[in-house]
């Protein structure tokens, strides 16, 4: 199970060397002008979770880079984001930072 564990990291640490600051810059991670019409499944999603996260303690479990810890935020009363991926977790931090979300959210390395 360590070897698997291992080369998910390595995955998601590569995965996350490829965000450059500019792709960084692009995420819309207030969701302002987001297409959910492509993604109707999505939208299912994040109404659901708009409508029974408000005012709570929520855990982002494998936040990646933070954008669905964002749209959380938005909502619950605080945010518990928590990732594999060291490189992921500062790029999240990095995009929490940019928005001014840092006291809602709270990230940490493990599984």
């Amino acid at each position: 199970m360590e070897e698997r564990k291992q080369k998910e990291v390595e995955y998601y640490d590569r995965k996350a060397e490829e965000m450059t600051e500019k792709s960084l810059e692009n995420i819309k991670g207030d969701f302002e002008g987001f297409e959910f019409h492509n993604l109707e499944s999505w939208r299912f999603c994040y109404d659901l979770l708009k409508k029974y996260c408000r005012n709570k303690k929520v855990l982002d479990y494998g936040c990646g880079n933070g954008i669905h810890s964002i749209f959380l935020a938005r909502y619950a009363r605080e945010v518990v984001a928590i990732d594999l991926s060291e490189k992921s977790l500062t790029n999240a931090k990095k995009l929490v930072e940019k928005k001014g979300l840092q006291q809602k959210i709270r990230f940490f390395k493990m599984d």
